[in-house]
This record gives structure tokens, C-alpha cells and sequence, in this order.
């Protein structure tokens, strides 16, 4: 009944104890002097007694009723169900406590393996979906409603109020659907300095009343300020840089987190976010040095937090076995962690292990439907698999429960590619040119895979041209080599190798440390079917110093098969077979398959080749993605070709039909030319021009 809220009491509980006091002190007194036998009674104390006793009476049935029905409710939140934490209300005046409260609470929340706490990312990712913009607080009203929408259990909510030096937070936790009231918690502190302490006091009791065993919560609550930061301001400018990286604003971020730091240089997660930041932003020297030094520091976090900064480190060294093994520990602990899920989904993505990537996937999906980046990702990895017809699914399924990511567009663009729909596939390509930063790009350059893949290769010179030189201009390098790589795979293709050496010159001339192990490779070999043997070992070498740094599984791959195309090119097949074996065992890959295959036709034996070229034909979804996609075309060819040596002719007329049919209207360049000629004797001797029926 106080009109100031902070004077208040925050629960039944102590209002009972009060109550309990004041039915000890007001007794009914004698008055003296009165005649014996005789009672005078005060009038206003009666009142007063009997307004106790009414109210006594009230409190204690509804504090009883509370309790009777307070296990109900603890029971009816399941193990691994979802809370949402909105923004708490400071009604201090303090600035110190905005963000400080929620981001603390979250993190001490998040030891918990009995409660899953929603993602901040996820959060702002459901405002988007709501059509909410500008939003910089989540209050009661909007949790409930995102509550209802991404089916969560609980809506936790609370405020911090200063009455004199006392300062008072109040936790509650909500039904989301009709706002009842399952919980009130309450702590009070006189020190600023005193809200860590609080905060873990209150995460701990919020545990308990949502039915977490006593053992567990004690083997997983690490105080607060131990494994974040000891300083207020730090934490806050974290939790503002988190929102900030949520909502795009990348620069805001950076600001954000460099103030963190410069207030606890060992703030581990501010070191984290930061080198996520400074991905975003294309510094990768910054981005590695304070990666690193997040790693340094992982002994300061959670168990949560370590093994997910040890599987990332790993992952980011070209370690993913290492990073499996993480992932796997971190989510035996914590079934539900999506980030972990979706960074072993990437770790089995790079080694050639689609199946379990896509497994990961839509463990994370079945969680939550709406994640974008869960869904965009598998979109991409169905078309990778050659399952296109199950991406299409998949990116209606998404579209459908309104998910929006320029990923779901790529993935669906590949799909439409894998199945040779050539419009649809620009046009979903066009939206992601339409979009900025890393996806425009994106989008430039499978338009011109997509034009590549029809054969017309005058039309995409001029275009690769032109994105080089922006690239140049912004510095860009990583889509700088991709495009050089694409274009001298063209002028290869055309014959002229004075062209394939222009192109990749730059890669020699440049600072070969700041080049992938990929883009040294693609140079390498390159160079090694142009008679360029020299620059080809050039390259090599760089790639065995590399080896020898980190013997990661991808780098020796890219060494065995730059290995293997410089035997080819000195005609030692023998040589180039076991070095694209050995490429082979450490990555399953089309480029192996596709060495292996020239190496066994070299050496004279056309069944082996034969079914290499078919595994190169099965990589289909691979090679459009990250090859050159006339490689596909062309293993069609390669194959009639042995078919037809092989005196399988039946397979080999579908073979060249398939090439003839992709490239009805690629550019009169001399490999089709000579197709055409060899389709036309095929013919010719076998009876019917099949091509003609069609």
C-alpha cells in the first residue's frame, strides 16, 4: 500500500514476519487506576488489532494457498526448458545498472545444465520477425510476446530501486501466455560493488524454484565475477557491445568492447566477441590477436564458455578433429547449446562429413525453427549433398515460419543450380547482389559461376575483370583470388597461357602468408598444366613449410594434390596416383577424384578412371559451389571418352549427349568443337543421333 514502489514489500513472506512482530507487541494493556475488575479499552488500538488480525488472516490463507500451489508450478517447468530474460527495470537513476543486472543474471543462468536460457541473438532475431524496429529494451510486455511465439516455458523479469543507500532487485518469473505470477525472488545491498555477489545469489534460488537438483546447481555456479569481470562498467559495455553485434552495428561494437577492455584487459569473452568483430570488419590481424588472447585467458570462464573457445581455436587452426572432440564434450554438458551445435556442424562440413553436419542442423532446428542461421545453413549443405529437391523444402519450410537470411537465398540458389534451373538460379543470386557486404559479393560471383556453367565464357570475362578491380580497390583479397582463379581457369580452358600466368602472377609477386592454403593451390596447379613446373614447386614449398607449421589435415590435402598435379605435368603418373591417394585419405574431395581420374588415364587404366570420373560426377553439389563449374561439364566428357575406348558405347553416347545438351549454347571454343566432331562419328557408327530426339 506504499506510494513509493522501493517501500514495498517485495514478497508475502516478510510481510508475514512483520505481521508476526506486531501480534507480539500490540497486547491489550490494563490501564491503571482503574477499578479492579475493570478493563478500559484504547479505541484506536482496537482498531488497530482488528485491522492486524484481518489483514494476518488474509496474508496467511493466500500465503498458504501460494505455497500449496508453488511446487505445481516448480514441477511443470521440464528439465532443458526455455526462459527468456527481458531487460530489467533501473529505477536507481544510476546508469551503472543498465544492462549490468540482465547480462549478469544471464551469464550465471547459463552454468545451468537443468535451464536453457534464450539467446540475446535469437531474441533480436524474433523482433525481426514481429517487424519491431529500434527495439533497445525488451520489457515485460514484448518477452511475453516473443515468449508465445518461440514457445518458451518462462519470462523472467525484475527491477533494481535505490531507497537511501539501500539498493533493492526484484526478480519475478512469469507464465508468458497469462502473465500469472509463478515466483518472486528479492535481494538487498548497500554497495555498488555488491551486485555480483546478488546476482549469483539470485541466479542460484531461481534454479532451485525451477526444480534443478541442490548437487548440480552447486557443481555448476561459479561466482560471477570469476569467470566475467570484476568490473561493472566492463560488463556493461559488453552486454551493449553483444546487443549492438545482434543488431549489424559492427562499429558499435568494436567501440564497445575496446572500453570493456581497456577497463579489464582480461576479460576473456570481450576478447572473444571482439575477434568475431574484427572478422566482420576484414581485419584479420586484429581478429587473430585478440582471438588468441581470448584462448589465453579460457582458464577464467565458464566450462561452458572454455570449451567452446577451445573448440573454436582449434576449428580456427585447422584442427576440426580437435574441435569434434570439444563440441562433443561441451554438448555431452549442454544438449541444447545451439552455438556449439552449429560450430560442429561446420566442423563436419569441412571434413567432408555431410550427413553429421546435417544431423547437427536439425537438432538446432527442431529447437528452434526460426534460427536463421540454422536454416540458411542447411539449405546450403542439401544443395552441397545433391540434395536440391530437399533444400527447395527446407527453404519454403523456413520462409514459411518467417525466417529472412541472404543464406536461405544463396542455398536456394545452389539448389536451382543443381538441378540445372538456370533462371531461377539468377534470381536468387540477384537478391544476394542486392544485399551488402560479404553476400553481395556472393551473389556477383555465382552469377557468373551460373553463366560458367552454361558455357559462355566471354560474357563473364569482362565481369571478372570488373570485380577484381574492386576488389583491389577495397583491398578485399579473399574474393580478389577467387576471381583470378575462375578467370584463368577460363583462359586454360581457351588456350591461351599467357593469360593463366597474367592472373596468377599477382599470387607469386604478393605476400604468400596472407594467401589460403586453397587459393596456393588452385595457383599451383595451374601453373603446373601450363608447363610452369618451376612456379608450381614455388608454391609447393610454401605449402610444405605450412605443413610442417600445423599438420592440419586440410593443408596436407592441398599439399598432396599440388604434389600430384606437378607429377602429372612431369609425366610420372605413378607418382601423381599415390600423391592424389594419400590427398585422399586426409580429405575426402572431388580434386582428388578428379587428379586421380587424369592420372589413371594417363597410366593406361581406363576402369579406374572410369569410376573416378564418376566420383568427380557425384561431387556435383561441391564443384558448383566451390570449384569451377565447367569442371562438371567437362568430367561428362572425360567419361564418354574412356566409355567410348572401353567400347561401352551406350554410356558413352549419354555421356556426350549430357555435355552437348548443358552446352547447346556455350561459346564455340575448341574442347566442344572437338566433342561435337566425336559425338557426330559415335553416331555415325552406332545408328540414330540420339542428341536429335530430344
Amino acid at each position: 500500500m506504499e506510494k513509493d514502489p522501493a517501500k514495498r514489500y517485495a514478497n508475502a513472506t516478510e510481510l508475514l514476519k512483520d505481521l508476526h512482530s506486531l501480534e507480539q507487541d500490540l497486547r491489550i494493556p490494563q490501564i491503571r487506576g482503574s477499578p479492579p475488575g475493570s478493563r478500559l479499552l484504547n479505541r484506536p488500538l482496537i482498531r488497530r488489532i482488528a485491522l492486524a488480525t484481518i489483514i494476518f488472516c488474509l496474508v496467511a490463507s493466500g500465503l498458504l494457498l501460494f505455497q500449496r500451489q508453488r511446487p505445481t508450478e516448480t514441477r511443470a517447468f521440464a528439465e532443458r526448458n526455455w526462459i527468456l530474460l527481458t531487460d530489467f527495470e533501473n529505477a536507481t537513476g544510476d546508469p551503472i545498472f543498465d544492462q549490468t543486472l540482465n547480462e549478469g543474471l544471464t551469464l550465471a543462468l547459463q552454468q545451468s545444465r537443468h535451464v536453457n536460457v534464450y539467446p540475446r541473438s535469437q531474441t533480436f532475431e524474433a523482433l525481426k520477425r514481429m517487424a519491431r524496429k529500434n527495439v533497445d529494451r525488451i520489457d515485460e510486455s514484448t518477452g511475453r510476446e516473443i515468449c508465445q511465439r518461440e514457445n518458451l516455458q518462462v519470462l523472467v523479469t525484475g527491477s533494481i530501486r535505490r531507497s537511501g543507500d539501500n539498493y533493492q532487485v526484484t526478480l519475478r518469473a512469469l507464465e508468458p501466455i497469462n502473465g500469472t505470477l509463478l515466483f518472486a525472488e528479492r535481494e538487498e545491498f548497500d554497495k555498488k560493488e555488491e551486485l555480483f555477489t546478488k546476482v549469483d545469489s539470485l541466479a542460484l534460488r531461481v534454479r532451485e524454484r525451477l526444480g534443478e537438483p541442490d548437487k548440480r546447481i552447486e557443481i555448476h555456479a561459479r561466482p560471477l565475477a570469476k569467470v566475467t569481470t570484476r568490473s561493472m562498467k566492463a560488463l556493461q559495455h559488453y552486454s551493449q557491445a553483444s546487443d549492438a553485434h545482434n543488431r549489424g552495428e559492427t562499429e558499435s561494437a568494436r567501440v564497445q568492447l575496446l572500453g570493456a577492455l581497456s577497463l579489464d584487459p582480461n576479460f576473456a569473452m570481450a576478447h572473444q566477441l571482439l575477434a568475431e568483430v574484427y572478422e566482420l570488419l576484414g581485419d584479420p590481424t586484429k581478429r587473430e590477436e585478440h582471438f588468441q588472447r581470448a584462448y589465453d585467458l579460457r582458464h577464467t570462464l565458464t566450462d561452458r564458455e572454455r570449451n567452446m573457445i577451445e573448440a573454436s581455436y582449434y576449428a580456427d587452426q585447422g584442427h576440426m578433429e580437435k574441435a569434434v572432440e570439444m563440441l562433443k564434450v561441451l554438448i555431452g554438458l549442454y544438449p541444447d547449446d545451439l552455438g556449439g551445435r552449429k560450430l560442429l556442424a561446420s566442423c563436419y562440413r569441412e571434413l567432408g562429413q555431410l550427413s553429421k553436419a546435417i544431423i547437427e542442423l536439425h537438432h538446432v532446428i527442431r529447437l528452434h525453427p526460426t534460427d536463421a542461421h540454422a536454416n540458411g545453413s542447411m539449405v546450403i549443405l542439401l544443395a552441397r549433398a545433391n540434395n536440391s529437391k530437399q533444400a527447395i523444402e527446407m527453404y519454403q519450410k523456413a520462409k514459411a515460419v518467417g525466417v529472412r537470411t541472404p543464406e536461405l537465398d544463396w542455398g536456394l540458389g545452389l539448389a536451382y543450380l543443381g538441378v540445372g534451373n538456370l533462371n531461377e538460379a539468377r534470381r536468387q543470386f540477384h537478391f544476394l547482389e542486392q544485399s551488402e557486404g560479404a553476400y553481395q559479393v556472393i551473389g556477383e560471383i555465382y552469377n557468373v559461376r551460373t553463366t560458367l556453367y552454361e558455357g559462355k565464357f566471354s560474357e563473364t570475362i569482362h565481369k571478372l575483370g570488373a570485380g577484381i578491380a574492386k576488389d583491389q580497390k577495397s583491398s578485399n583479397k579473399q574474393p580478389e583470388m577467387l576471381r583470378r582463379y575462375l578467370l584463368a581457369n577460363i583462359f586454360h580452358l581457351t588456350g591461351d597461357s599467357e593469360l593463366v600466368a597474367e592472373q596468377l602472377q599477382p599470387i607469386l609477386s604478393g605476400k604468400l602468408i596472407d594467401l589460403a592454403s586453397d587459393d596456393i593451390r588452385r595457383a599451383g596447379a595451374l601453373f603446373a598444366r601450363i608447363g610452369k613446373i618451376d612456379k608450381a614447386v614455388a608454391l609447393l614449398n610454401e605449402l610444405q613449410r605450412r605443413v610442417k607449421d600445423a599438420p592440419t589435415y586440410f593443408r596436407k590435402s592441398c599439399y598432396f594434390n599440388l604434389k600430384g598435379e606437378i607429377s602429372l605435368a612431369k609425366d610420372d603418373p605413378r607418382d601423381a596416383i599415390q600423391s592424389f591417394l594419400n590427398a585422399d585419405a586426409e580429405l575426402p574431395w572431388y580434386v582428388s577424384h578428379h587428379g586421380l581420374a587424369r592420372a589413371y588415364e594417363e597410366s593406361g587404366d581406363l576402369k579406374n578412371a572410369s569410376a573416378e570420373w564418376q566420383k568427380v560426377l557425384d561431387a556435383r553439389g561441391e564443384i558448383l559451389q566451390d570449384g569451377f563449374p565447367p569442371e562438371w561439364i567437362l568430367a561428362h566428357l572425360e567419361l564418354a571418352r574412356i566409355q567410348s575406348r572401353m567400347n561401352n558405347r551406350e554410356a558413352a553416347r549419354d555421356n556426350y549427349q549430357r555435355f552437348l545438351q548443358i552446352w547447346q549454347q556455350a561459346d564455340a571454343i575448341p574442347i566442344r568443337e572437338e566433342a561435337t566432331r566425336e559425338w557426330n562419328q559415335l553416331i555415325k557408327e552406332g545408328g540414330k543421333n540420339v542428341l536429335d530426339q530430344h
